[in-house]
């Protein structure tokens, strides 16, 4: 992300850390196995039988530390925004598990996920369209506390100023309209809301996408303060590989449902295994030109109605070869604790990778 003048999040080490303890479901706040998410279209006419299945996730798993950032990136189109959805609970897996604090949310009868869903809250790329627009500020934040019945009904005016100011409204805001606020500030009503209920999870969905790069550093900085300072979990879901850098411990590549590469943040982006996190990588604009040729891809995303056989990136990958059509890559650990699902991962180190300007804390 050009011009996010803000300090590197953490250092290699660390991200190391946080990523081999995600082998451990005992510390994972978010815990993913063997996740499958098909929809089934009928084509032909309206009397036809014929059921297209679109694989839009496909066999994923992971785990997430508590109190950690999971970045998930990827093009349009693979499955990241499903994914999300399954784990807040909004779509439900044809298979596989989705434990959060180590409880199944789809073994759940109603009433009781009724009330986990109170540990899981969304924001998303666009809060206008997520919010009633004939709700003030204030009605838009008491909503959730009457849903889930939380404390007293008179305490509710009180815990709504609190969360205001946690995310940076004034107070001024109180009876104002969403479409009266500015699209940061909007953004910040949307945190405060995830906030409400006080929440072990948050997934974001491309929360910043939308707003200018200066308000993309403040949003992000305040969610780095409150993950700091109430033990937050974050799934982030983004296509910009440079953001998810500077928010993420932990990034997994996704490419047409599956998994393609998990590990350490700093790895990830400095050391990429994958031919394709490489390619998004030298996709990101640079300020300065850059003597060393890009590492492309060619051709469109196939389609998840028929995705290839094997690896599902070998129609596009410059490294495919006879293997790649027959046999499906197993994410198998690699140096660290990166892992790659790719028959011939890339072996040389990216030294070229530029790192995160050092600035001043934006709020």
């Amino acid at each position: 992300m050009q011009g996010l003048t803000v300090a590197p999040r953490r250092g290699a080490a660390h991200a190391a850390e946080a990523a081999a303890s995600a082998s451990s479901r005992q510390d994972a706040a978010v815990s993913l196995r063997h996740v499958v998410r098909e929809f089934r279209l009928r084509g032909g006419s309206f009397l036809s039988r014929e059921e297209t299945r679109i694989s839009a996730v496909a066999d994923v798993s992971f785990d997430i530390p508590r109190g950690t950032t999971f970045g998930l990136v990827g093009e349009s189109g693979c499955g990241k925004s499903t994914l999300s959805r399954i784990v807040a609970a909004l779509d439900r897996p044809n298979d596989g598990a989705v434990e959060i604090a180590g409880e199944d949310l789809f073994a759940l009868g109603k009433r009781a996920l009724r009330k986990r869903r109170r540990n899981v809250h969304l924001m998303f790329q666009d809060p206008t369209a997520s919010m009633d627009p004939r709700f003030r500020v204030n009605e838009v934040l008491r909503e959730p506390l009457m849903i889930q019945k939380d404390g007293a009904p008179r305490d509710w005016t009180r815990r709504i100023l609190e969360l205001m100011e946690q995310v940076g409204l004034p107070p001024s805001m109180y009876d104002r309209y969403p479409h009266e606020l500015s699209g940061g500030q909007r953004q910040r009503l949307a945190m405060a809301r995830a906030l409400a209920l006080n929440p072990a999870v948050i997934v974001a969905d491309e929360p910043v996408s939308a707003l200018d790069v200066s308000i993309q550093a403040q949003i992000l900085n305040l969610m780095r303060d409150l993950q700091r300072d109430k033990g937050l979990t974050y799934l982030f879901v983004s296509h910009d590989l440079s953001v998810v850098r500077y928010m993420a411990d932990t990034i997994g590549v996704m490419y047409l449902g599956k998994l393609v590469e998990v590990g350490p943040a700093e790895e990830v982006y400095t050391r990429p295994r994958h031919p394709y996190t490489r390619a998004l990588i030298d996709a990101v604009p640079k300020a300065e030109a850059d003597s060393k040729k890009a590492y492309t891809i060619s051709g469109d995303l196939p389609s998840a109605a028929n995705p290839p056989s094997g690896c599902r990136f070998r129609t596009r990958c410059p490294l495919a070869q006879d293997i790649c059509a027959r046999e499906v890559p197993q994410l198998d650990r690699q140096e660290g604790a990166q892992r790659v699902a790719c028959h011939f991962p890339l072996d040389a180190p990216q030294t070229d990778a530029t790192e995160p300007e050092p600035a001043t804390h934006v709020h």
